[in-house]
């Protein structure tokens, strides 16, 4: 489920959220080079498959670069429901490739409300 929700949420043209991402050695310039190249509707799928190879302290800088690219409230719904879960210290799109789903609904509710108030209406179909 957070999977989804970063897919639906994060915005990638933010800020340079990408330049961000290769400064903090989330990526790579070449990783970064190819989410560039793809169209606008896939460059958030290509950068999420790519972080489901990242290590726990990678999408943990991950989640800093989106709060210090003005998307706080993305990173700490994450941060919240991966707390109330169990499962701080772990990469949770990992365990969306070996099944184990965190979800989105562990974080609060007011959370969730600023989130969808910010970037509206999350679709979940994906």
């Amino acid at each position: 489920m957070i999977y989804q929700f970063l897919a639906h949420t994060v915005d990638i043209q933010r800020k340079k959220l990408l330049d961000k991402l290769v400064t903090t050695n989330v990526l790579s310039p070449d990783e970064r080079e190819s989410i560039k190249k793809q169209k606008v509707d896939s460059k958030v799928d290509v950068l999420m498959k790519m972080l489901e190879t990242k290590s726990v302290a990678e999408f943990d800088s991950f989640l800093t670069s989106l709060s210090e690219t003005g998307q706080q409230s993305v990173a700490g719904v994450v941060r919240q429901a991966l707390h109330t879960a169990g499962q701080t210290g772990q990469n949770p799109l990992q365990q969306h490739l070996s099944g184990k789903i965190v979800s989105i609904k562990a974080a609060t509710q007011p959370q969730l409300h600023r989130v969808r108030k910010k970037n509206g209406p999350l679709n979940m179909s994906k």
